[in-house]
């Protein structure tokens, strides 16, 4: 095979040539393929064996059949030597054509490269693809997941206030009829029943615990200040703390800095539940000694200081301290449920205050509460800690079911002079309300026939315009916000405290 020398060849296959690459390989055959001459490397498109008179067609099995006479192109093909060319066929001035073999192995190489890669990305974006479908699939598996938990933590929230409502109705008979009958006996049986008050608010502190706990883990807490009488709630909590602390042989001592204004205004319910917390864990936990209440200002802020002679509290477990269910070890510290603390904590951040702790094993805990607070408005008069009887007898309608908190609410509010209508259903409520016009109406949540909620809207669309008060052991924010809406004008909790519970017709009423 000769050296290929473009001048040597008819222009139309020079011209081929010419703008190929260099390894180029160009043969003259007849019109029966048999090879005239050849020109160019064969090697370069691995073609070996050739030699004139021989057919081409065994070297490029591609062309068998082909019209040699005929101009022809075909790009990029096996040449049957496993070699990559793009071939043109040229028919020849004489009874001959020209083939031109032009190496492209290298750009097959290239597109095989480009495919690969080609079909590796379609594979990469499928398994992506796949990733992405997962990923979605377990996102909406989570939001499903997180919504069940949402709901059932709210259904969890709602059992409680429910069994709470359960437990508050009986607790206000309880309380209510040992404070009763403490004024009528003698001394020994006056301590016997102040024990029964004692116990039965330990147990209201303990549902209230609960249910604060579920109303956290919701997120349905909120704060509601509103004007208190510090000192009078200081004296309350004393009042149930001192007797506990007296049976164990505890001082208890609770110091109000008279800085402090009479009035401010915080959220009374979550200050009084830190309080009872605190101090009923520093009774709990001492064996000698004291236990002592000291409130302050500092910085505008309300400090809460409560130090007891106990055990103290190793550095190791401040930390944990808080954490909700967590009782540290050793007898002292391994009674209750683990969750006073915790919630206290909840409830201090509740308030946007701050709690820390000095301990030191073998000398006692001190707590230090900061929350913020506002001075009350000038023009708001202090309760009365003790309420007047009425003096016109007002007329009140009285709507509960539960026998023996309607006898106890009897003998309270005939003592403070009013004259009562009793029913033990919402249906009769309305009508016994629309029929006598009472000054106002007294009326749980939770009757039978029609519900509180109901008959306190059928009232306000019937016409009704007395004041209409809500009596129930619901405290959660939308049970409130459900009583504004239905038309009540007041809030009363269960167990009921009876001072306030006046107070509050008085405030209503006037």
């Amino acid at each position: 095979m000769s050296t290929l020398d473009i001048a040597r060849l008819p222009d139309a296959v020079a011209k081929i040539v010419a703008a190929a690459v260099p390894a180029t390989v160009v043969l003259r055959v007849d019109r029966l393929g048999r090879l005239l001459e050849a020109h160019g490397d064969a090697s370069t498109v691995k073609l070996s064996g050739l030699g004139t008179g021989k057919s081409v067609f065994s070297q490029l099995p591609m062309l068998e059949g082909s019209d040699l006479g005929d101009r022809n192109h075909w790009a990029c093909i096996d040449n049957g030597a496993g070699h990559a060319v793009d071939v043109d066929t040229v028919p020849g001035e004489l009874d001959d054509a020209w083939i031109v073999l032009v190496s492209v192995e290298d750009r097959r190489l290239a597109q095989q490269q480009q495919q690969l890669a080609a079909n590796e990305a379609r594979l990469m974006n499928q398994r992506q693809q796949k990733l992405v479908d997962q990923l979605v699939a377990a996102r909406s598996e989570l939001e499903l997941r997180r919504r069940e938990a949402e709901e059932a933590l709210t259904d969890k929230t709602r059992f409680i206030a429910s069994m709470s409502h359960e437990f508050r109705t009986p607790l206000t008979s309880v309380i209510g009829y040992a404070e009763w009958l403490s004024t009528a006996l003698d001394d020994t049986a006056q301590r016997q029943s102040r024990a029964i008050v004692r116990a039965g608010r330990h147990m209201l502190s303990l549902v209230n615990n609960l249910l604060e706990q579920a109303q956290l883990e919701t997120n349905q807490a909120s704060a509601r200040p509103d004007c208190i009488a510090l000192r009078d709630l200081v004296e309350d909590i004393a009042a149930i703390m001192a007797p506990l602390a007296a049976e164990k042989g505890l001082a208890f001592a609770a110091f109000v800095d008279p800085q402090l204004p009479e009035r401010l205004v915080i959220d009374e319910m979550r200050v009084r539940q830190i309080l009872i917390n605190l101090l009923g864990n520093a009774v709990k936990f001492t064996r000698t000694g004291s236990v002592q209440l000291n409130l302050s200002s500092q910085a505008d802020q309300l400090h809460i200081e409560v130090a007891d002679t106990g055990p103290g509290i190793a550095e190791d477990d401040k930390g944990r301290i808080f954490t909700a269910f967590k009782r540290l070890e050793g007898s002292q510290r391994q009674v209750g449920s683990g969750l006073g603390l915790h919630i206290t904590l909840q409830l201090v951040k509740l308030l946007g205050g701050s709690i820390g702790l000095d301990s030191e094993i073998g000398r006692g805990t001190k707590f230090h509460v900061r929350l913020p607070y506002q001075d009350a408005p000038a023009e708001i008069p202090a309760a009365a800690s003790e309420p007047a009887a009425a003096t016109t007898g007002q007329h009140l309608l009285l709507a509960e079911d539960d026998p023996d908190l309607v006898q106890l609410l009897q003998l309270y509010l005939a003592r403070a002079g009013y004259v009562l209508t009793i029913v033990d259903n919402g249906r009769d409520a309305v009508s016994e309300a629309l029929a006598r016009q009472p000054d106002l109406v007294l009326m749980d949540f939770n009757l039978p026939i029609v519900d509180g909620l109901s008959a306190a809207c059928q009232l306000r669309e019937k016409g009704y315009s007395g004041v209409v008060v809500a009596l129930t052991g619901a405290t959660l924010d939308d049970d409130r916000l459900q009583a504004v809406e239905a038309g009540f004008d007041g809030f009363i909790a269960k167990p009921i405290r009876m001072p306030e519970l006046m107070a509050t017709l008085q405030a209503l009423l006037a």
